[in-house]
């Protein structure tokens, strides 16, 4: 009950702090038969990813200005958006607190989202103006320098909008006992590990994230995982590596990672039968896209859109017209799907 009542709480903090600024912003002017998906803000990697999706399949209208996940379940539940990118493991935590996301659908299966857990690079610096016993008056690199996860047991780590609910997740499970406060953005987060406010911020992204490469080395790293905790966390976690030169992590560290997929709504007719060419557009373009100049690294990852991992859409009958005095030829279900496909990119 604890559980359920936590992630309801958490659930209910993240969707208000961000209502205003998504009903303010409104969606983009998309046409009628398109797909409108919501991705996240401009330096976010569920942009660049659904840039490189509309690159090949011109069905889909980005919808921006969003958070993140949490932000993009919230507006398939308001049935304003048709699609969203969105980490399993937020939707498993989000589904505790509402029932209503157990029903969504996973349309296609993506790249990974990555647990980016940024530390200073020399330890946690003490707080401003306190010296003296009780380890507060130490030097940073005597007060602790953080290398793994497990560095962060019990203390204080800063996270955003799905960042959030993934460190929940961790924690929970792996009984780290880490005081996560919410922060509104990354500079914000980033400030409180170079101040010492915090030990680690929490960022979720798919990797690379371009924005973690330009950090200066000599102020942040990155902590490693151990791979034994990467298994006790179980699905829908994960492990993976990840490196990130310009930091010095040339060999790679283990990461804790969950699949990003692209949820919908349940919904069928002409809407149900362009999310199912918009999953035959990407999996039939799915070298192109990967291959494409400019594209995201994390599409080399990508093999089998359809392998989801939550429950995959399987699209609704239309609905049934009027009879006609000769009924209309039967059309092979291959033919059928081309010929959908062929029509929803005409049509944008």
């Amino acid at each position: 009950m604890k559980t359920v009542l936590s992630a309801f709480l958490i659930l209910a903090s993240l969707l208000s702090t961000t209502a205003m600024a998504l009903e303010s912003s409104g969606p983009p002017a998309c046409k009628d038969d398109q797909i409108l998906i919501a991705s996240g803000d401009e330096k976010s990697t569920y942009t660049k990813i659904v840039k490189d999706i509309i690159a090949f399949c011109p069905m889909v209208c980005e919808y921006q200005q969003t958070r993140g996940g949490a932000d993009n379940i919230d507006l398939l539940l308001k049935k304003t958006v048709e699609a969203g990118m969105v980490p399993i493991d937020v939707a498993e935590y989000m589904k505790r607190g509402d029932e209503r996301v157990g029903k969504l659908r996973s349309l296609v299966s993506l790249n990974g989202q990555a647990m980016h857990i940024i530390v200073a690079a020399n330890g946690v610096a003490p707080p401003k103006g306190k010296s003296g016993i009780f380890n507060l008056g130490k030097s940073p690199d005597k007060n602790g320098s953080i290398k793994t996860l497990n560095d962060l047991k019990g203390r204080k780590v800063a996270a955003w909008s799905s960042g959030v609910v993934s460190a929940r997740m961790v924690d929970e499970r792996l009984k780290l006992g880490l005081d996560i406060v919410e922060v509104e953005n990354r500079e914000e987060g980033l400030a409180a590990v170079k101040d010492g406010s915090v030990a680690a911020l929490i960022v979720m992204g798919a990797n690379p994230m371009e924005w973690i490469e330009t950090l200066d080395r000599n102020i942040y790293s990155l902590a490693d995982v151990d791979s034994s905790d990467i298994t006790k966390l179980g699905n829908p976690y994960y492990q993976s590596k990840m490196t990130y030169k310009k930091l010095g992590l040339i060999s790679g560290i283990n990461v804790i990672t969950t699949k990003n997929e692209i949820f919908v709504r349940d919904i069928g007719g002409e809407q149900g039968q362009q999310l199912i060419a918009l999953r035959n557009c990407i999996q039939d373009n799915l070298k192109e896209i990967g291959d494409r100049r400019g594209s995201h690294a994390s599409w080399i990852d990508v093999i089998q859109v359809k392998d989801t991992t939550w429950t995959r859409y399987e699209g609704k009958e239309s609905a049934k017209t009027l009879q006609t005095s000769e009924p209309e030829p039967t059309v092979k279900p291959e033919t059928a799907t081309k010929a959908t496909r062929k029509k929803a990119t005409v049509r944008s």
